[in-house]
């Protein structure tokens, strides 16, 4: 994988973000996109999606709340 300096992508920086916090969410947002590009290509099952996604701190479930259907935002 290439490193940050090699990639162009849009991304957000926040005030009093530090490097390493912005470094930190990019490559948060890389993992998961490749996650969702391996399940849409058919190279993984909707639980290794889910699995992956999980294991770098997304949790799938928790914009969605499954028991009525509502976002919890």
């Amino acid at each position: 994988m290439p490193g940050l300096d090699q990639l162009v992508i849009p991304a957000l920086w926040f005030p009093e973000t530090s490097q390493a916090e912005w470094e930190e969410s990019v490559w948060t947002m890389l993992e998961a996109s490749f996650a969702l590009g391996d399940f849409a290509n058919g190279h993984i099952d909707a639980g290794q999606y889910l699995d992956q996604i999980e294991s770098i701190g997304i949790d799938p479930l928790s914009l969605w709340d499954v028991m009525d259907g509502q976002p919890e935002c």
